[in-house]
């Protein structure tokens, strides 16, 4: 029963794979032709990325994990998906062919591809996350109703987030379906990207510093973080305080009495309402000389007050 679920899982990869790259052609070639004048409307564009993208993850978290794929799965089919070889041989697997590629199972959406996605690669998800927060929250509009015209660099953020991840993925050696190769297009736009980021950041700061000569200490602000994805720190123009966006997660520390818990806020972007200095992702925060990393341990006893599933493993 092992090669039927190696088959399986290998045939619904494949398809999915398949699919993904069709949808990924046409989208990019939209967002090709959008980005030189061709054509001036991107929602087809942001459409078919955002579908490709999803059957992408899908293939691919397929492969890591058949069973993972689906959110509604029966107890004894996902065991039998999973471990295959504890399951007796007159147990009634046949028609799990059939059920599997219909639509009678919900698989995971958009978000939940992602947060595995950055399971598998967390060294990606402080780059990418406000990038794919952008291309999530255009999705719907740009598949069910109208989207309204992105600027430019909206536009391109998320066709850099998708050929971030369509290169990740290719990048596995364990992946035996990426169907799409990135084109010349595709490098050369990665490459002007990067560059322009560097270009966007000393444009930004140049005009934060204008701006900060005509702030005075009656017109400041108070900043206040309101949950555990904002942080203040100190703005590195008019050295106001400014909100860091991100994400906090438990960490661990070890010394010579052993482990021990932490707490860190990653952060993902910047905005500082006193000299209106924005900051798009880690990459310009780097670029901006300001610190992405930060820890908030002094805060740990709040935070698994509010997150007690994970209290068994901090008393433990």
């Amino acid at each position: 029963m092992k090669e039927f679920v190696d088959g399986l899982r290998k045939k619904f990869s494949e398809e999915l794979g398949r699919t993904s790259g069709e949808y990924l052609k046409t989208g990019l070639d939209m967002f090709h032709n959008c980005r030189e004048k061709e054509s001036e409307y991107g929602q087809a564009a942001v459409g078919n990325m955002t579908v490709a993208l999803e059957l992408m993850l899908k293939s691919y978290i397929a492969v890591k994990s058949l069973s993972s794929i689906f959110r509604d799965l029966p107890p004894e089919m996902r065991v039998f998906l999973s471990n295959p070889e504890s399951v007796p041989r007159f147990f009634k697997w046949r028609n799990y062919d059939i059920d599997i590629r219909s639509d009678k199972y919900k698989t995971l959406d958009l978000n939940e591809c992602f947060d595995v996605f950055y399971m598998l690669f967390p060294h990606m998800k402080q780059t990418l996350m406000p990038h794919i927060a952008l291309l999530t929250r255009w999705r719907h509009p740009s598949l069910h109703g109208i989207m309204p015209d992105l600027n430019r660099y909206e536009f391109e953020r998320i066709g850099y987030a998708v050929l971030s991840i369509a290169e990740a993925l290719r990048g596995d050696k364990s992946y035996d379906f990426p169907w799409y190769s990135l084109s010349e297009y595709d490098t050369e736009f990665m490459r002007i990207f990067d560059t322009q980021r560097m270009e966007r950041v000393e444009h930004a700061l140049k005009q934060a510093s204008s701006m900060a000569k005509e702030i005075t200490g009656d017109s400041l602000r108070t900043v206040v973080a309101h949950n555990w994805d904002t942080f203040v720190t100190v703005c590195p123009v008019c050295r106001a305080s400014g909100l860091l966006k991100g994400y906090t997660e438990l960490a661990v520390g070890e010394d010579e009495d052993g482990p021990y818990p932490n707490l860190d806020f990653f952060a993902t972007t910047f905005r500082c309402e006193e000299c209106e200095l924005i900051l798009y992702d880690s990459e310009e925060l780097h670029l901006a000389n300001m610190n992405t990393l930060y820890d908030r341990s002094n805060e740990i006893e709040k935070w698994f007050m509010e997150h007690r599933n994970n209290m068994d493993w901090y008393m433990g």
